[in-house]
C-alpha cells in the first residue's frame, strides 16, 4: 500500500494490482459495488483515525503549554518569595491565590 504524506498524517492509497493482485477491470457488477463500499468505509475509518490523532496531538500541545506557563509563574513567585516580597503583592503580580503562595513558601 502506498502512502502520501500530508503534514503529519499519512493517507493510504490502494493499488489494486500490487495490493490485491488484480486489475480494476477484473471487478464487475456487484463485486465492484462491494469493493467501492469497502473503499469508502476504509477511507472514512482512516479519516476518523487521522482526525482523532490530530485532535489528540493538539490537546497534548495545549496541555503542555498550560503546564509550562504554570511552572513559569510558580518559578517567578518563588523568586519573589526569596526576595522577601509580601504575599499579597506576589498574589496580585502572579494571579496565584494566597493558598498557592503559602504552599510555595512551605517548599
Amino acid at each position: 500500500m502506498e502512502t502520501a504524506n500530508s503534514g503529519f498524517i499519512k493517507t493510504p492509497f490502494i493499488n489494486l494490482q500490487s495490493d490485491f493482485g488484480f486489475k480494476r477491470a477484473d471487478i464487475v457488477g456487484e463485486e465492484m459495488v462491494r469493493y467501492s463500499e469497502s473503499l469508502d468505509r476504509l477511507r472514512s475509518y482512516q479519516a476518523g483515525v487521522d482526525y482523532a490523532a490530530e485532535k489528540s496531538r493538539l490537546e497534548g500541545i495545549q496541555e503542555g503549554m498550560e503546564k509550562g506557563i504554570e511552572k513559569g509563574v510558580e518559578k517567578v513567585a518563588m523568586r519573589l518569595i526569596k526576595s522577601g516580597m509580601d504575599d499579597m503583592l506576589i498574589a496580585s503580580m502572579t494571579d496565584l491565590s494566597l493558598e498557592q503562595i503559602k504552599r510555595l513558601r512551605a517548599r
